[in-house]
């Protein structure tokens, strides 16, 4: 919902898909062709959690690869940012992403 407003308020006209793989692998949302959003409620992530993004990455087409999870670490894997929740929300409102 915090996207959908964010979408709204912003007055940004950017669809709000999600991505899914003929293999199976799948990404949460998507912002238009800019930003690609993974949600884990995780405490800690792993190189598994990595996995949709990557084969959505193969693609070409995003410039905002984000793995949002409970982990306090931010990290980057490649061009994939994972950021804690809070980080990913403040960062949102203040147009990093979109």
């Amino acid at each position: 919902m915090e996207l959908r407003a964010y979408l709204s308020y912003t007055r940004k006209k950017f669809p709000l898909t999600y991505w899914r793989s003929k293999n199976g692998h799948e990404v949460d949302f998507l912002i238009g062709t800019r930003t690609a959003i993974e949600v884990k409620t995780l405490q800690k992530v792993s190189k598994n959690d990595f996995k949709g993004l990557k084969y959505l990455n193969e693609e070409g087409v995003f410039q905002n690869l984000i793995l949002v999870s409970q982990d306090p670490v931010s990290t980057r894997t490649g061009n994939i940012l994972a950021i804690p929740w809070q980080k990913f929300l403040s960062d949102l409102w203040q147009d990093k992403f979109v």
